[in-house]
Order: structure tokens, then C-alpha cells, then sequence
């Protein structure tokens, strides 16, 4: 069979680059008249960057679930989808 080959799993990582979510970030923030002071993220390695420079750029504070704690980053998702 000849069929579409399915899109192995580096194929998403890719879409979801450390630049792709900074630019993302950006653009989310880009028509609000007053930037958050703070954003609480996950300690996902993605964002690690984004911690250290975009966040800072912007003025903003990061503040990361702590460690070993999954429940925290649920209540951070849902507060995210609310943005």
C-alpha cells in the first residue's frame, strides 16, 4: 500500500519549537495596552529560554510550577485557555 506516511513524533516537536512558542508569545501580547507582570509556565525545557529571554525582554516576571508537582501545571493549562 502507498498510503500517506504518518508523522513520526520529531515532526511535532519541531512545530513546537523554543522560537516558535517566543513568536507566539509575541504576538499574543502584541495588541494588549498593558503587558502582564507575571506568567506562570510549566518546567518544561522549552521554556526555558523563553524564562531567560523573551519573558524578561517584555518586562515580564516567569514564574514556574514547582518541581515534581503535575497538578500545578493543570491548573496553569486551564488558566492559559482562559487567556
Amino acid at each position: 500500500m502507498n498510503g500517506p506516511k504518518k508523522r513520526g513524533r520529531s515532526a511535532v516537536i519541531e512545530a513546537f519549537s523554543t522560537s516558535a512558542v517566543a513568536q507566539q508569545l509575541r504576538n499574543a501580547f502584541f495588541d494588549l495596552d498593558q503587558l502582564p507582570m507575571a506568567m506562570v509556565m510549566d518546567r518544561d525545557t522549552i521554556f526555558a529560554a523563553i524564562a531567560a529571554q523573551t519573558l524578561p525582554a517584555m518586562g515580564i516576571s516567569a514564574i514556574k510550577t514547582d518541581p515534581r508537582c503535575p497538578w500545578q501545571n493543570g491548573v496553569v493549562q486551564r488558566f492559559h485557555r482562559t487567556l
